[in-house]
């Protein structure tokens, strides 16, 4: 969306200086000091220092409308407001000044149908961009969802052992004589981590034994 909201800039103010009338001139005049304003000199020079300071490179890719290999990368949280900048620049210095002109061109100047789907992508952009700025976490996109379940899971193993040790003592202080069952099963938990079922499955067996 980000080079395609580039792309239909551009050309709208290429047809709105090709059009007669001082509105229109006004018109490509501002689309022009629009772009060079809020995107060569926000976002190219100024923006495009401070992302240098991001050592993951997500902010650079946001900048170069990579958003989905953005998305991708982790943002260490002391640089997040960088990206956050990011896409506030683009918002304001970009694809709101560049959407009012154009809707300003479509009903004082020309009906033009390319412009309409020029204001459509800045729009949309527009609305992106905002979104990415609030919703973005600095952990990236699946990575949260992999980092919890790799919690829980942790869990659970840490759980199951726990269980597999007070079964132990349970059986211990039961006198159980079946003394080689227990060495083998030991031996098996060593190079095994053992699911809930597994345990009171075993669990089960050595309360058998012992009866």
């Amino acid at each position: 969306m980000g080079f395609a909201d580039g792309y239909t800039d551009a050309v709208s103010t290429s047809i709105a200086q090709s059009c007669d009338g001082a509105l229109a001139h006004q018109i490509w005049i501002g689309m022009l000091g629009t772009y060079i304003i809020g995107v060569v000199i926000l976002q190219w020079c100024i923006c495009g220092l401070l992302v240098q300071r991001d050592s993951s490179q997500a902010c650079l890719l946001k900048l170069l409308h990579m958003d989905a290999l953005a998305a991708c990368i982790t943002i260490p949280k002391e640089v997040k407001w960088i990206w956050v900048l990011v896409n506030v620049a683009r918002t304001v210095g970009e694809d709101v000044p560049q959407c009012c002109l154009q809707m300003v061109f479509v009903l004082k100047v020309k009906r033009n149908y390319f412009m309409i789907l020029s204001i459509i992508v800045s729009f949309g952009s527009s609305i992106k961009a905002i979104v990415d700025a609030i919703s973005r976490s600095s952990v990236a996109s699946g990575a949260y969802a992999k980092l919890v379940a790799d919690e829980q899971a942790c869990a659970d193993d840490q759980e199951a052992s726990s269980v597999v040790n007070g079964n132990w003592r349970v059986v211990e202080a039961q006198g159980v004589h079946g003394r080689s069952q227990i060495l083998t099963f030991r031996m098996l938990m060593a190079f095994h981590v053992p699911t809930r079922f597994e345990v009171w499955s075993a669990h089960d067996t050595l309360c058998r034994t012992a009866s």
